[in-house]
């Protein structure tokens, strides 16, 4: 069992079920030009949106980004033109990499930190925290951990894979002393999951979550 001691000062997030209520399918992002926003898709407005949420005194403090399946739906269309005998675009193929929602939150940003880019499985937002908790212990002031993902789009919506609706959060994160303490361990599958999500333990939902991913049980719990 591990343990991971941290404390989540700010927290913001983005999803089309909160935005129902305004009518709006993805953020509207004035920071960005017209011309980099129409190449975006929904699920990277989402990711920029939460991203530019979660500010510092220290503006080039590491960032970490983390996606289970990342800009999927973008590889799946030039996969296509490829087996359609198309010629592919390199501007897509640029923005269908892992890292180039983070890459492209530098450009726009000016941000000259460190930054990460993570895919875990199921696992990917426990081990976003294990890298912002490295690089904490690294030296660095805090960290910020920019999580998005959305369903897969066909033809793997058959497997059943999650999410189910996109979604995007992200949060600062510092050492355990500079507020109320998060407590991240995992054990076998012993305990339940719970019926909250990650995003709703971070909203203050609830104190304690139950996370079944990647074959263990991973226990969120906070502290006062």
């Amino acid at each position: 069992m591990s343990l991971l001691r941290f404390s989540v000062q700010q927290w913001c997030h983005w999803s089309v079920d909160s935005s129902s209520g305004n009518g709006l399918t993805e953020p509207p992002l004035p920071q960005v030009p017209a011309m980099q926003r129409r190449r975006m898709t929904s699920l990277g407005k989402a990711a920029m949106h939460v991203a530019f949420g979660i500010e510092h005194a220290h503006p080039d403090i590491p960032l970490v980004f983390a996606s289970r399946h990342g800009d999927l739906s973008r590889s799946i269309s030039l996969l296509e033109e490829l087996a359609s005998g198309t010629p592919v675009s390199p501007t897509q193929f640029g923005l269908s990499v892992h890292n180039s929602i983070g890459a492209l939150h530098g450009i726009l940003t000016g941000h000259t930190g460190p930054y990460t880019a993570i895919a875990a499985g199921e696992e990917t937002a426990e081990q976003a925290f294990h890298e912002a908790c490295g690089l904490l212990d690294d030296g660095a002031k805090a960290v910020r951990v920019v999580y998005y993902d959305a369903p897969p789009p066909s033809p793997y919506d058959c497997f059943g894979l999650s999410p189910t609706t996109l979604h995007a959060w992200a949060c600062l994160v510092q050492q355990a002393d500079k507020g109320p303490a998060i407590h991240l361990t995992h054990g076998p599958l012993e305990e339940p999951p719970s019926p909250d999500s990650l995003a709703g333990f971070f909203a203050g939902n609830t104190s304690r979550l139950i996370r079944h991913a990647g074959h263990r049980a991973w226990i969120w719990q906070r502290h006062a």
